[in-house]
């Protein structure tokens, strides 16, 4: 399960239940992009692939930036469809499926009208659902 949330860190940068270094080069890598257009600092993609929620604005629209990037965030909401497509990609339990559609069901209809502060809740949505199901977090 805990791939799952490095599947979210990775297409969502959010960070969620990756062991220390894992993802964190890949991460920096695919914010590259995302880094730029939203003005954000060496130290947000640090925190980013470091499993650290954004703390500032630029950090949080990296995030926003980053799930566009990947069709996990569509108009500021969670999509179900493309996070899923993307969980499968990695997951083989039928267990840690289940438990990624009950996270993506939870947190399908989080939004904010702000798209950084959506990306943010998203995030705050994926972390307390890990947690409910006992999936270890960073």
């Amino acid at each position: 399960m805990k791939y799952l949330f490095s599947l979210i860190a990775i297409a969502i940068a959010f960070n969620v239940c990756v062991k220390a270094g894992k993802y964190s080069n890949i991460i920096k890598s695919m914010a590259t992009s995302c880094k730029a257009q939203e003005n954000a600092s060496d130290q947000d993609v640090e925190e980013l692939s470091n499993g650290k929620a954004p703390t500032t604005k630029e950090g949080k629209c990296l995030s926003a930036c980053m799930g566009k990037q990947f069709g996990i965030i569509i108009d500021s909401k969670l999509s179900k469809e493309g996070f899923l497509s993307k969980a499968y990609f990695i997951l083989t339990s039928d267990s840690d499926k289940k438990k990624a559609d009950e996270v993506a069901e939870e947190c399908k209809t989080v939004t904010h009208d702000d798209r950084c502060e959506a990306a943010d809740l998203i995030w705050k949505c994926m972390v307390e659902g890990a947690k409910k199901r006992g999936v270890e977090i960073l």
